[in-house]
């Protein structure tokens, strides 16, 4: 039973002691009410609200590192719900819990963009459980939140990467949604491999988006002339209608429905890793796919040249099947826009993961992993 486990309780790394360290904890935090001062510091400022839409006064709003490991500054909102960190960069994780600790809000992946940023509004909901069966050790990607005995206590609503550890460097081994249910379950994936994307927790970001940057959106296009997507589907936007459980491998995939004209004709789904990537140490890339099309899975990257794609084509079937892609078994080098390249060229700046669909009507995809590949390679 969930209520016998007597594990730490998640939030004492951070919680713990709070009064008795205010003092050292002033030293990185303002009242927000100080947020017009002249500094010229980078800040990062929002409002917070509860439930029912209300300023939430008194609520502490904590700043995490990308890796949820490093708190990097705490305030209080004032009385009309508003809040400002200083001295904060790069990418950051902001942890807010209501001024009587029954409501709570996690926003990670937030990158920056100006000098003193906005985050969009923050709406406290009922903080929630997660159990997660098979494990007992475990954190969630690119948060403060561990577990020492497979429940994760009181953590705010929201999507979320399981790590099979309570290190910021083990491995992802899926992701999930936790809802407003007081207790939600999370079955652990014993599959081996860096798991790219596994699309359970059905949002638009990609498994590691809270961890590099949540502004990385999988994306839908067609070719310039003779391809379509079906709806729920809509070219240049994010691909999130298409990410469901309708006849899905495990949990929610992507699937996408379309017409083509003619066999130079495509649909396509990628997703931007935010930064370059080092995958020379890549062995093969495998995931689940169905359909009546040709898919082509090409990685995206620079050479010595310039930008440039290694290309790998399977035919699907109309039952689920695992494909592996081996690197040096990629299409041959060749014009193409971008033009084609070995991987081996390319690998050590990789950008971008693109899902190319031809011919057919329907293509579904599920649980993209890159075997060789150590999670350090995407940490930022």
């Amino acid at each position: 039973m969930m209520s016998s486990l007597k594990a730490m309780p998640i939030r004492s790394a951070f919680l713990a002691g709070l009064c008795a360290s205010l003092a050292l904890v002033l030293g990185c935090t303002r009242d927000p009410s100080s947020g017009a001062s002249t500094e010229t510091t980078n800040g990062l400022m929002g409002l917070v609200t509860d439930e029912s839409g209300k300023p939430a006064a008194r609520a502490r709003v904590t700043a995490w590192d990308a890796d949820g490991r490093s708190r990097l500054g705490t305030t209080f909102t004032d009385s009309s719900g508003h809040w400002r960190i200083d001295g904060l960069n790069g990418v950051v994780g902001i942890d807010v819990i209501s001024s009587g600790a029954d409501l709570g809000a996690w926003r990670g992946g937030h990158g920056w963009i100006a000098k003193n940023d906005t985050l969009p509004d923050i709406r406290l909901r009922k903080l929630v459980n997660l159990a997660t069966l098979g494990q007992k050790l475990s954190r969630l990607a690119g948060t403060p939140y561990i577990s020492f005995d497979g429940l994760l206590r009181s953590i705010p609503i929201g999507s979320y990467t399981v790590l099979r550890d309570t290190s910021p460097h083990s491995f992802p081994v899926g992701s999930v949604r936790c809802s407003r249910s007081p207790s939600d379950t999370f079955v652990t994936n014993s599959d081996s491999g860096f798991l790219v994307e596994d699309f359970d927790d059905g949002d638009s970001t990609w498994i590691y988006g809270p961890v590099r940057n949540n502004a990385s959106r999988w994306f839908a296009q067609t070719s310039p002339t003779g391809a379509t997507f079906a709806l729920p589907m809509i070219a240049d936007s994010t691909a999130s209608a298409g990410i469901d459980t309708t006849s899905a491998w495990r949990g929610r995939s992507l699937r996408f429905k379309y017409t083509v004209a003619d066999t130079a004709a495509f649909v396509q789904v990628g997703m931007y890793f935010m930064g370059m990537v080092d995958l020379s140490k890549l062995r093969q890339i495998r995931l689940r796919v169905k359909g009546d099309g040709i898919l082509r899975v090409a990685m995206h990257g620079y050479d010595s040249i310039g930008g440039a794609r290694a290309v790998w084509q399977v035919a699907p079937t109309s039952a689920w099947s695992q494909v592996v892609l081996k690197v040096g078994s990629e299409l041959p080098a060749g014009p193409s826009d971008p033009r084609r390249q070995s991987f081996q060229k390319l690998s050590s700046r990789c950008h971008l993961l693109m899902l190319q669909a031809y011919a057919g009507t329907t293509m579904q995809v599920d649980d993209i992993r890159l075997d060789g590949i150590e999670p350090s390679a995407f940490l930022p």
